[in-house]
């Protein structure tokens, strides 16, 4: 709040609240009144300069915008006709450690020639914060077979209970959270293999509607 002026006309003559036909006790009760309101507003005014907030800039946030810009701009050279990163994923994905200000590649296709162009231009120019690994998977092939685990699980788990299916590109698995019989994910397990599923027989929290 800015700094009002408020100017009162406060009529101190008993005989102008008598002809107004207004007595003593409200004459008193709007002096009381009026100098509320003024010391209301002193009060908003020396709140207004002391509540000034700091902003506080978050680090995860600072370290990605730092690190995106440089990752897109070198997509762009290695991999020019890939505008939805169809190819890339084919033989990599990535993912964030924001615990340590890191961003970290899993390379499938380790040898390729544009992925070794790719990952020398990256580490020249975000060093300590780019971590490349080996992939134990095609992270795409985790990708397209967490749909179909998806699909499965979806035509099983009772009616109406909730479920979710995703690929955790950080531990390379496919994780569910659903409520199954024992037979239902030895089943999943037997068909989809049980190294790359992560099974958690309960049903998931339900997201409240905003």
């Amino acid at each position: 709040m800015g700094t009002f002026k408020i100017s009162l006309r406060l009529y101190h003559r008993r005989n102008v609240f008598e002809q107004m036909g207004v007595d003593d006790l409200i004459h008193k009760k709007i002096m009381c009144l009026c100098l509320c309101l003024l010391i209301v507003t002193a009060c908003s005014n020396v709140a207004d300069k002391n509540s000034k907030v700091k902003y506080v800039e978050d680090p995860v946030v600072t370290f990605q915008g730092d690190v995106i810009p440089v990752i897109e701009e070198v997509m762009k050279v290695h991999f020019p006709n890939d505008s939805n990163g169809d190819v890339f994923f084919e033989q990599a994905t990535s993912y964030f450690d924001n615990d340590n200000s890191k961003v970290v590649f899993l390379f499938y296709q380790e040898n390729a020639i544009e992925m070794n162009a790719f990952r020398k231009e990256l580490e020249e120019k975000l060093g300590d914060k780019v971590i490349f690994k080996k992939a134990k998977y095609s992270p795409k092939l985790l990708s397209d077979t967490a749909n179909e685990v998806r699909a499965d699980v979806e035509s099983i788990v009772e009616k109406g209970r909730a479920l979710t299916v995703s690929y955790n590109p950080v531990d390379e698995v496919i994780e569910v959270e659903a409520l199954l019989t024992d037979e239902q994910i030895a089943d999943l397990k037997k068909k989809f293999g049980e190294e790359i599923l992560r099974i958690t027989n309960q049903e998931p929290e339900r997201g409240i509607a905003l």
